[in-house]
């Protein structure tokens, strides 16, 4: 019987080693001391485990060796029966006295059978023999069957270059490869192309971005160059807008001092003289509509013949002035 070390085994608590647990020096020496005692066990478990197997083998074995015998026995009995079964009806019309009489059973002695005519029939096959040995022939003839018929499939299917599959297959493949390659010619050629069609389109457009910049660039550049001389020009009116209003004023002051309402007569002038000038201008301008970019010369020009005449107005007041002084 299997004896039982899992009763061996040691609870933690009973353990002799439980009390050092709470010490930390002790730990490991603990554990490799579990770890060997175990590792004991479990090589008596093998051991164990080896014996049990090697037990149910011998009663496999010893079961099996009965079996064959009892089978023996049972066939040796079966044919026995079977050749009373066949040599009774024969000897019972010559002994039908003796078997009368033997009610208990059959044997070989009562009812007159020699020992030798026994020794030859059992050289024959009982029936039930000879129907296990036509079916074990039969199943014997299907494997063979079923055996030949696999290893001519086996090598039909086989792959070698010499068969017709292998050959088929070989066939296909160098199908299969040269449409492979084929296809990837194809999307090479087309990524190619793909590629340089986005090149050209982008070098198109990068060019075209520089020729737009350096338009914008040329136009920005003569913008400035038109401001800064608007600028300067806006500086030098407003220069000879300041003195001339400086002058004016001091002439009408002076005159205001001299001749009180000369002043307002003279303003009045100047309003009516401006006015027919801007008429006139208006009038210009709607006739001469295409002509619109070389209007700020000729406003320019205007604007200093207008300075030209208030300086010739202001010399003109000036030496009025002095002739009266």
């Amino acid at each position: 019987m299997m004896a039982d070390h899992t009763s061996q085994i040691k609870s933690p608590v009973d353990n002799k080693y439980s009390s050092d647990m709470d010490n930390p020096d002790n730990i490991d020496n603990n554990k490799d001391g579990t770890i060997r005692s175990l590792e004991e066990k479990l090589k008596l478990l093998d051991e164990e485990k080896l014996d049990l197997e090697n037990q149910i083998y011998a009663a496999e074995k010893k079961y099996h060796e009965q079996l064959d015998s009892y089978l023996a026995r049972y066939i040796n009995a079966d044919f026995s029966l079977a050749q009373m079964e066949y040599i009774l009806p024969v000897k019972r019309a010559k002994f039908s006295k003796v078997h009368a009489s033997t009610t208990s059973g059959y044997s070989s002695n009562s009812i007159g059978i020699d020992a030798s005519s026994l020794i030859t029939l059992k050289h024959f096959f009982e029936p039930s023999m000879n129907l296990v040995y036509k079916k074990l022939h039969e199943i014997t003839k299907e494997a063979q069957n079923k055996y030949r018929q696999s290893n001519d499939d086996m090598l039909a299917w086989r792959f070698s270059p010499e068969s017709t599959i292998g050959k088929s297959l070989m066939s296909r493949i160098r199908q299969l490869l040269n449409a492979n390659e084929e296809l990837g010619r194809v999307n090479q050629t087309d990524r190619v192309a793909r590629l340089e069609s986005e090149a050209e389109l982008q070098t198109t457009c990068m060019k075209e971005f520089i020729k737009t910049n350096e338009d914008i660039e040329g136009v920005l550049e003569e913008a400035y160059t038109d401001l800064e001389g608007l600028q300067s020009s806006l500086l030098i009116l407003q220069q000879q807008i300041n003195q001339t209003e400086s002058v004016v004023e001091t002439l009408q002051n002076e005159l205001e001092s001299r001749q009180p309402g000369i002043v307002a007569e003279l303003m009045t002038a100047m309003l009516s003289k401006l006015g027919s000038e801007t008429e006139t201008e208006v009038g210009n301008d709607d006739v001469d509509n295409d002509n619109c970019k070389s209007t700020p010369d000729i406003h320019n020009n205007q604007s200093e013949q207008d300075d030209m005449q208030s300086n010739t107005d202001n010399v003109k007041l000036n030496e009025t002035c002095k002739e009266e002084k």
